[in-house]
């Protein structure tokens, strides 16, 4: 898993420009769905059919390639919508709902692509291998790939990092982002699905406690996947540190009707199991009633 991160100006610029263009032409929304679409089955289609390392080995570039083209297509498609909905006019509801109809639908289509190739890596045992590790020597970076490594990016430039030395580093921000963290009363996100509801967290960071949930608890993760769907149903609430408009939560959100607030940042930071927190999924706003002090 590789979080990235990129200036907010750089974001909502990027938004602003792809939907603007989506809202002057809905035709150019469509076929930017419909290519997302169309290369999320091109991808399920690859893993298919190349289940063998060998098999991958051979068309590592194509998949590397298929692979480039559609995440630029699922970030034209995520980010144009935040732009989308903060759009007040009232004169373009219409044609904005529309155009969110049509981003939503194919975002949709395309949240099973990355869990796909996760379980595709780990199950060819390259999951922890860089991309030039794959093309070349494959077998021996497999026998000497070091499960526990990090990478650091500075000034263009990738270094790996042992578990060792990334941990100091990982101390000491966390140290720093603790006493920052201490203060807060409140967490703010994004308002997806409405309602004001009380509970108490259930922070979920492994899929496997997910059967611990209950019908009173408020889901508190840092991103939900696909396999949240059965359990989702019977939370009180969702809460994510990631996502936007439309992410995994957001439409499941929508579609069972539950109050969720989603890209807090810190909710997994701040709130521990047992606390009882009021969700105001409305304003966006999650507030600690009472610690839970366990």
């Amino acid at each position: 898993m590789l979080f990235f991160y990129r200036s907010g100006i750089e974001y909502n610029l990027f938004a602003e420009k792809i939907g603007k263009k989506y809202l002057k032409d809905i035709k150019f929304a469509r076929k930017t769905a419909d290519t997302l679409i169309k290369m999320s089955d091109e991808i399920n289609d690859f893993i298919k059919q190349n289940q063998k390392l060998k098999n991958l080995i051979e068309d590592w570039n194509k998949f590397y390639i298929l692979y480039r083209n559609f995440f630029a297509f699922h970030q034209a498609i995520y980010w144009s919508s935040e732009y989308l909905k903060n759009i007040k006019f009232t004169k373009q509801n219409h044609k904005i709902n529309n155009v969110i109809k049509i981003l939503d639908k194919a975002y949709k289509y395309n949240e099973i692509v990355v869990p796909n190739v996760e379980e595709y890596f780990i199950k060819l045992g390259i999951e922890n291998l860089l991309y030039n590790e794959i093309k070349q020597n494959i077998l021996p970076n497999i026998r000497l790939k070091s499960k526990r490594r990090s990478l650091l990016m500075l000034d263009n430039k990738i270094y790996i990092v042992l578990a060792k030395e990334a941990n100091k580093i990982d101390k000491a921000i966390q140290k720093d982002y603790q006493r920052y963290l201490e203060n807060h009363k409140k967490i703010k996100g994004l308002p997806i699905s409405n309602g004001i509801v009380r509970g108490r967290v259930k922070i979920i960071k492994d899929l496997k406690r997910l059967k611990n949930c209950k019908q009173d608890d408020i889901l508190i993760t840092t991103q939900t996947r696909p396999q949240y769907n059965v359990f989702i149903k019977k939370v009180k609430a969702i809460i994510i540190d990631e996502g936007g408009y439309l992410c995994h939560a957001s439409i499941l959100a929508r579609e069972f009707k539950i109050p969720c607030i989603v890209g807090t940042k810190i909710a997994t930071k701040v709130l521990k199991d047992g606390d009882l927190v009021e969700v105001d999924a409305e304003q966006g706003i999650v507030k600690i009633l009472k610690k839970n002090k366990t």
